[in-house]
């Protein structure tokens, strides 16, 4: 009898002893993965002094996210701690350790440490209740979405309309790229952009200047409930927009006239492809476009240079000059090279692909 107590005395404690080393667990990530998903999550982040919390990394247990108020990226990422984490300093921090593999924990309510070969550091644990609640908000609202598969145009038609949103933060709807339907449309009053979707989609608007950013995280499913638009990934990384509604002008009309036509040289491919070395953080640097009597000239010119390429052409009229996206128009080139132009007006389109676009004088900005 007293051996068989002192049996389940010993059983006892060795199922305390592995309950004490599960509390005690620490998860190890890899450096590479790690940065590749804070990466996607920056954009998050707020550029300028709104919040505490929005300018670090939430992380919840599960997740880690960022937000701004106008969007919010979150990615599956457990920890054992709920905290805010400085964005700048940890992301920096991580990418100069010199092993591949590190070790995130909680000390107390308002230190984090990160340990690795060689580096034990301890980082200010900050809470920031307001920008939790918001997160928690739109996090809810994710459970709820019913995902539905993007078209599988999708990243090339946003792409190539975006450039002719405008820049302005004031005019929301034409700041951003229109979705409808089987239809991508985006416009600055100035130009126009379309683009034929293989599948349809709901109505949304997507700002112009987080396309990039969007894109970043390759969605493949979209949703949405009254005030945010859901795009998710394979990783389920989610990028949240900030839903924005209103009118968008009747365009296309615009694109409904007849004129005079001249081929494009197909050895302008050469010069794009020449231009893309002055492009920025992947950012679209539109190409300058003028064609004169026997020469169509491209030129381009950025912070880190300036290009002008020529190729002969059979033209003998009036200066044409306008502005255009140099991935629509590569990718118009490759089907048809002819632009139809009238009135300060040309026309450049492919079954799939269009733009209008407004001539202007060499010496306009």
């Amino acid at each position: 009898m007293p051996l068989k107590k002192k049996l389940k005395l010993k059983k006892k404690t060795k199922k305390q002893k592995n309950t004490k080393s599960s509390q005690n667990e620490k998860y190890e990530y890899e450096k590479g993965k790690t940065l590749e998903i804070l990466g996607a999550i920056k954009p998050g982040l707020a550029l300028r002094d709104i919040a505490e919390g929005m300018k670090n990394f939430y992380f919840d247990g599960k997740n880690v996210s960022t937000y701004n108020d106008k969007v919010s990226i979150t990615h599956p990422f457990k920890t054992d701690f709920q905290s805010f984490i400085n964005a700048e300093k940890l992301y920096k921090l991580i990418s100069k350790l010199p092993s591949k593999k590190f070790t995130l924990n909680q000390l107390n309510e308002t230190t984090i440490t990160l340990k690795s070969e060689g580096v034990d550091v301890s980082l200010p644990a900050i809470i920031d209740q307001e920008v939790i609640k918001r997160i928690s908000t739109v996090n809810k609202g994710i459970k709820k979405i019913e995902w539905k598969k993007l078209p599988s145009n999708f990243a090339d038609c946003i792409n190539l309309c975006s450039f002719a949103a405008s820049s302005s933060e004031i005019e929301s709807t034409i700041s951003c790229v229109r979705l409808t339907k089987k239809v991508c449309v985006a416009t600055d009053a100035k130009r126009i952009a379309y683009a034929k979707l293989k599948s349809k989609i709901e109505p949304m608007f997507i700002k112009a200047s987080e396309i990039k950013h969007l894109l970043g995280i390759k969605p493949t499913h979209y949703g949405s409930n009254k005030g945010w638009l859901f795009f998710k990934n394979e990783d389920n990384c989610v990028f949240s927009i900030r839903k924005i509604d209103g009118n968008f002008p009747k365009w296309k009309h615009h694109f409904d006239f007849d004129g005079s036509k001249v081929d494009l040289p197909k050895k302008l491919l050469n010069g794009i492809d020449l231009a893309s070395i002055f492009t920025e953080d992947g950012s679209i640097i539109p190409l300058n476009i003028t064609i004169k009597k026997g020469v169509c000239k491209i030129s381009v010119q950025t912070d880190g240079g300036k290009l002008n390429y020529s190729e002969p052409i059979d033209y003998n009229g009036e200066p044409i000059h306008f502005i255009v996206n140099p991935d629509f128009l590569k990718e118009m080139i490759k089907f048809d090279t002819t632009i139809t132009f009238i009135e300060g007006r040309a026309k450049l389109e492919t079954e799939n692909f269009a733009v209008l676009t407004s001539f202007f004088s060499e010496n306009d900005e």
